[in-house]
């Protein structure tokens, strides 16, 4: 009966996989403007940030993160339209202090 008692109810599990979905969304822009900090190309993300990732996650908690971490939207045509929006951001804010 406690293992009933424990799951999650329909409404539980749609906050939960929104409070997922905004983590990933978060982490998938601050990389974005790491990338866009250091100049590297924008598909480092998928190339080199999310293989590492995964390493550093499965060595250190002894699972598999690869699967989780690729759900963090990386791609070339992703970072590219997130730092384009940082950048008119950016202009904007720029624009409305002057």
């Amino acid at each position: 009966m406690k293992t009933f008692e424990r799951r999650l109810n329909p409404p539980q599990m749609v906050t939960e996989r929104s409070r997922n979905l905004d983590n990933w969304v978060t982490a998938s822009y601050e990389i974005t403007r790491l990338i866009a900090d250091t100049g590297n190309s924008h598909n480092v993300g998928e190339s080199l940030i999310l293989p590492s990732a995964s390493i550093i996650m499965t060595a250190m908690t002894n699972t598999d993160a690869k699967e989780m971490l690729q759900s963090i939207p990386l791609s070339n045509s992703t970072v590219s339209r997130r730092t384009d929006e940082m950048t008119e951001d950016t202009e904007e804010r720029l624009v409305s202090s002057i």
